[in-house]
């Protein structure tokens, strides 16, 4: 139904702004039954071993493999993860640019250090007594510091004496008798880099002044098994400590002016090193160097290490170009049968919409398309001649067309995946598309001073000349000739004849319009500031806190979206609300500030959040059903109970409905559109049993017994 619209009632309209003093709930993801998608296809740096899993990191992303090399679940961490160790109990401690986290086989948990600001942790260790080691540094200074966590307390150094401050600090090393090797860079008169040596009874510094450790920047630290700790840096400058004396060990004609990422000794005492420009490894008194040129995809090797079978690991990146994509990492694997590479299975790119058809979810963003299909995820393979980095809307019409728009073309794919490329309707090229819109066989476009829709059939053109705007952020259908339009000042309505412009002298919250959700006789706008709804006379806005700060960051709204329970769900700059018509509960899916860019349902009724960082699936358990949908029943089925099908009489529907069937423990089995008339819908399929019929815009619902 439509939002009917009384000009004489738009003189007298009432304007309430509501503005919530706390923001009401706050509930992670840990709370809800959230399932989370991250783009894994991110550089690696750093990788951890476990005896049944291998954890490899880098920027944004940790991606979990089996040590088989299958893809498990990549862990979203929201910045650059730059080392990884594994603790005498199995737990699994990642450095990042401003904080560390811990995984116990179930949870993550973030620590840090108990300082005023965020630190970068540049390397962790733990020696024999399970006492964490790490390396840190700040953000808006140059100090740095070595931490010690003893699983309670934090214990800071940030000098040594009172002549020698520490102004960097980066690798670690422990050896086998616990003593404790850290690279560090100094505030001193005599020396600038060296390595500090830490014991329960001593505490030296090694530096080119002293010794013969000459690494002046430190990337890669190991101790081999012949308790000789190394270090690596930039200049191919390597080098090895005995306990007694360091020696040189990059001096070879291949690794001239090399920068070492990566060290690792194999079972036969042969050296790998990785660098940015590939691995070397060594062969008695030659080196062999491998790149993407030969057996590798990548040519940077940012972490090398073994398991329990003697393979050897390592953490990749770089740019590996697919064509339609480009590869950023992968995991690599080093056998008797050689190189082997293995990748997660991810969508690409930041998500900013889905669509579902059929069994397919399809995925929009900045890497393009993505497809899941049967548990795995295809990458821009529909067709070469899409312009996937272009792509900015996406919908799918009632026969499963899915319609894809870029700056200057539109796609229609049909079921086959066959391709038709649409560049100019009814005489007008098609110059910076702007948004899509669809209900059933009808789709919108707009693109500047033009709005078309397709009827299924053929195209026609909307006549915008007298709209306030010609520029729409969003389209939102409410029948097939009925429309509303979000622009940056306004938003405006459309009855199939002329268009109205609502703006913030009308009642509404803001004049910039994101998104709008249509409830019966209720139009929901997502705005720049708040959430506002019209009944076709009156205005509430909804705005959380009071005071600048909230309400930037918890009201710039983008996204809106109208559950089967009539709870609606709002994406802002920090996270998700949902509203189910008495408290706002803030939802942060990812556990992290994400703005959300769109909200929908799948065909099972599962919520779907794009973010910019990720992807998330709400699914409900049977208790988050309305319990009034069995309570009674207000829809007629015939024959009920029903064998092979059952009918449905509806009359004088303005614009078609959606009947979904739903298990009694809430799961949606079947859904389809039904008009007004006599509709037929099969049930062949469904086993025995009890089961409900919603129609999701009426609310109307009946129990259905099949036998």
């Amino acid at each position: 139904m439509g939002v009917l619209i009384n000009q004489q009632n738009q003189i007298v309209m009432k304007k309430l702004i509501i503005s919530l003093i706390v923001l009401t709930v706050f509930v992670t993801a840990n709370a809800q039954t959230w399932t989370n998608y991250y783009d894994g296809n991110q550089p690696t740096s750093c990788l951890s071993i476990t005896d049944s899993l291998i954890f490899v990191a880098g920027e944004m992303v940790i991606n979990v493999y089996t040590t088989e090399g299958v893809y498990r679940y990549s862990k979203l961490a929201d910045e650059v993860i730059l080392c990884s160790d594994i603790d005498n109990y199995g737990n699994v401690w990642f450095g990042c640019s401003t904080k560390i986290l811990k995984f116990d086989g179930n949870n993550w948990t973030s620590f840090n250090p108990n300082l005023l600001e965020p630190l970068m942790c540049t390397s962790l260790r733990f020696d024999k007594n399970n006492k964490l080691w790490a390396s840190l540094r700040y953000y808006q200074s140059y100090n740095g510091l070595i931490s010690t966590f003893d699983g309670n307390n934090w214990q800071n150094i940030s000098s040594f004496g009172d002549t020698i401050s520490i102004s960097y600090a980066d690798e670690i090393v422990i050896d086998t008798n616990n003593v404790v090797y850290v690279g560090i860079n100094v505030m001193a008169q005599s020396f600038v880099n060296g390595v500090v040596r830490i014991s329960e009874s001593d505490t030296t510094i090694f530096h080119y002044a002293n010794s013969d450790c000459t690494t002046v920047c430190r990337h890669s630290s190991y101790l081999d098994n012949h308790n000789n700790v190394w270090f690596g840096g930039c200049y191919n400058k390597l080098t090895r400590f005995d306990g007694t004396n360091w020696y040189s060990e990059g001096d070879a004609p291949e690794l001239h002016n090399k920068a070492f990422d990566a060290i690792y000794k194999d079972i036969t005492d042969n050296l790998w090193l990785g660098t940015n420009t590939g691995l070397f490894v060594q062969n008695e008194d030659s080196w062999i160097e491998y790149t993407a040129e030969n057996e590798l995809k990548f040519n940077c090797i940012g972490d090398i290490k073994s398991d329990l079978n003697d393979n050897i690991w390592m953490a990749a990146g770089g740019s590996q170009d697919l064509g339609s994509y480009t590869k950023h990492g992968c995991l690599i694997k080093h056998d008797e049968t050689g190189f082997s590479h293995y990748y997660s299975n991810t969508f690409n790119g930041k998500p900013s919409k889905v669509v579902f058809r059929n069994d397919e979810t399809w995925v929009i963003g900045t890497g393009g398309v993505s497809v899941l299909k049967d548990g795995i995820w295809q990458i821009n393979n529909i067709d070469e001649t899409i312009e996937y980095g272009q792509i900015k809307d996406i919908e799918v019409d009632a026969n499963n067309n899915i319609w894809m728009i870029s700056a200057s073309k539109l796609y229609k794919i049909d079921t086959n995946n066959n391709l038709e490329v649409i560049t100019n309707i009814l005489g007008h090229d098609l110059i910076n598309n702007r948004c899509l819109a669809k209900l059933d066989n009808n789709v919108w476009l707009n693109l500047p001073s033009h709005l078309f829709k397709f009827n299924g059939e053929s195209w026609l053109e909307i006549d915008i000349t007298d709209a306030s705007a010609t520029y729409f952020n969003t389209i939102q259908p409410v029948s097939t000739n009925e429309i509303w339009a979000g622009t940056d000042s306004g938003a405006l309505h459309y009855d199939g004849s002329s268009w109205t412009t609502y703006t913030t002298d009308d009642g509404l919250g803001y004049n910039t319009v994101r998104d709008i959700a249509i409830e019966d006789n209720k139009v929901w706008f997502a705005t720049g500031r708040g959430v506002s709804v019209f009944d076709g006379s009156d205005w509430i806005t909804y705005i959380q806190g009071t005071d600048p700060v909230t309400i930037q960051n918890y009201n710039n709204n983008s996204s809106i979206f109208i559950d089967e329970n009539g709870h609606k769900w709002i994406g802002c700059s920090k996270g998700l609300y949902r509203y189910d018509n008495d408290i706002f509960e803030f939802i942060q899916p990812n556990d992290i500030d994400d703005r959300i860019n769109y909200i929908t349902e799948d065909l099972d009724g599962n919520i779907w959040v794009a973010g910019v960082l990720g992807l998330s699936k709400y699914t409900f358990e049977p208790n988050n059903i309305e319990q009034n949908i069995i309570a009674e029943s207000s829809l007629e089925l015939f024959p009920n109970p029903a064998g092979d099908f059952f009918q449905i009489e509806l009359d004088n529907l303005s614009t078609p409905e959606v009947l979904k069937i739903y298990t009694v423990s809430g799961k949606c089995i079947h859904n389809q559109t039904v008009y007004s008339g006599t509709n037929t819908i099969k049930t062949n399929d469904l086993q025995p049993g009890i089961y409900i019929v919603r129609l999701t815009n009426s609310l109307k619902f009946a129990k259905l017994a099949i036998e």
